[in-house]
């Protein structure tokens, strides 16, 4: 992206977070690049507001849904998927945060709002959500751990080698749409993190 100009747009509460997350964006950003703080509440209405005058080419949203209440999880992305045509959920890799996420991923493809392109390759209703109720997928990044974290791990007895999460993308380009609905029968499925071979 260096000869291309980004505009990012980081909605955020807390205004010390605001503080880091610009002072990081300028140790890695080119010239040409923008980021753009803005406080939002995460319980008066104010990200919608905050964006519906724009379009974006992608939204994500981490960490953020499991704050919510349910009923209001939905309707969110309801709205962000009318101003992106990529929309990339991230939560906590936890037992009912997943399986809540689950739960959305199911009623935003049973009112065909938006096609899921990963991590699932289907459009059905989630397997492991239908066949019972403890079980919830979720992944890991292997990453450099910053000396603080590791510090702070050894003296709680904590590893933080893997960043782990749960995750969804949804495309609603006209391709995706098609393409993956055009196919309901097709099914995969991926039993571990990508292992890299020689």
């Amino acid at each position: 992206f260096a000869d291309r100009p980004l505009h990012i747009v980081g909605l955020e509460q807390n205004p010390s977070m605001q503080k880091d997350a610009a002072g990081l964006w300028k140790k890695v950003a080119q010239p040409n690049h923008r980021f753009e703080a803005r406080t939002a509440s995460l319980y008066s209405g104010n990200i919608e507001k905050e964006l519906k005058r724009e379009k974006y080419d992608l939204i994500f949203v981490a960490n953020f849904l499991n704050e919510l209440p349910e009923e209001e999880r939905f309707k969110l992305c309801e709205n962000l998927l009318k101003q992106t045509s990529l929309l990339v959920l991230i939560e906590p890799a936890l037992q009912k945060t997943t399986r809540d996420l689950m739960r959305l991923r199911d009623a935003i493809l049973n009112k065909k709002l938006a096609a899921v392109l990963a991590p699932c390759l289907h459009q059905q209703v989630c397997p492991m959500l239908a066949n019972n109720y403890r079980d919830w997928c979720h992944f890991y990044l292997s990453w450099k751990l910053p000396r603080f974290v590791d510090k702070v791990g050894q003296l709680i007895g904590t590893n933080k080698e893997w960043l782990a999460m749960s995750y969804l993308v949804f495309s609603k380009s006209e391709g995706s749409l098609k393409g993956r609905y055009a196919q309901p029968d097709a099914t995969w499925r991926v039993i571990s993190n990508l292992m890299p071979t020689n």
